[in-house]
């Protein structure tokens, strides 16, 4: 007669996932070193450590937070948190609306530094391309070109709004950013974001009210601008040897600038004469 023989228990090990989270490859053919999931833990090189909890380094935006954007230069470093309508400036406890008015708040960033500044250009496919640049962010306008003012006035709270009128159409969108020179009370003078109320008037706000209306107009110009294509068409941006590199959204080209250049007409790279079966660029990365 056969005696049932008991279960035998085998003792095995599994190493620690120390190569991290892996979302590419199949788990057939994944690293046994690498982790389906990794949530609150941290590889190192030798083990795995749990989150050792959080603090809130600043509070007060509402919805969830879709893209973080680090600005970094030498006098100035922020950090900014948008959500679906509004970047935040989140370099203190309590943030501030930075820009407001936006359609998508994944934005992708990046730095450049030029002769004139440093600057955050960041692009979502949707938006026009936002700059940063240290004090203001600024919507990069379809035009460079500059139409002849007719008037500039003063109102508003205290005097502090100036009102501009141009002799024809200026092609201009709320969030851009214009330099006024050449006017007579000079505080109407300086580098301004805009709010526009029709087709030849944008309105800007100045920091010391002028004794009154423009005597002598002077001139404007266009701070930030990209023409060739729309700039809410870009959908991903890089930096590569000095120039700004963008993605065209549902499409097989990407566009550059001239090198150390945050204005410009955009150049088309087109490459669907490669990619022959079709479908679009989705990133870049150096």
């Amino acid at each position: 007669m056969a005696v049932a023989k008991g279960r035998t228990a085998v003792t095995t090990s599994l190493p620690a996932p120390i190569g991290g989270w892996n979302a590419r490859d199949s788990l057939a053919e994944m690293n046994p070193l690498d982790a389906v999931q990794m949530v609150n833990f941290f590889p190192t090189p030798t083990d795995v450590t749990l989150r050792k909890g959080y603090i809130k380094t600043s509070t007060g935006i509402s919805g969830a937070v879709l893209a973080l954007m680090n600005y970094s230069s030498p006098s100035v470093n922020k950090m900014f948190a948008s959500n679906a309508t509004i970047i935040y400036d989140a370099s203190t406890s309590t943030a501030t609306a930075s820009l407001t008015g936006n359609t998508d708040g994944k934005w992708i960033h990046t730095m450049l530094t030029t002769a004139g500044g440093s600057f955050m250009p960041a692009v979502n496919g949707v938006d026009p391309m936002v700059v940063y640049d240290g004090t203001v962010w600024s919507r990069s306008a379809t035009t460079s070109t500059a139409q002849t003012i007719t008037s500039i006035t003063r109102g508003g709270t205290g005097n502090l709004t100036a009102t501009l009128v141009t002799a024809v159409a200026h092609g201009l969108v709320t969030g851009n950013t214009v330099t006024v020179a050449g006017a007579t009370p000079a505080e109407f003078n300086g580098a301004y974001r805009i709010t526009v109320t029709n087709a030849t008037t944008f309105t800007y706000t100045m920091t010391t009210a002028p004794s009154g209306n423009a005597t002598i107009v002077g001139t404007y110009t266009v701070k930030y601008f990209v023409t060739g294509l729309n700039s809410n068409q870009f959908a991903n941006i890089n930096l590569f040897k000095e120039r700004l590199y963008f993605v065209q959204k549902d499409s097989l080209s990407f566009w550059y600038l001239p090198v150390d250049s945050i204005n410009g007409a955009v150049t088309e790279f087109p490459l669907g004469g490669i990619f022959k079966k079709g479908g679009y660029l989705q990133a870049m990365g150096t």
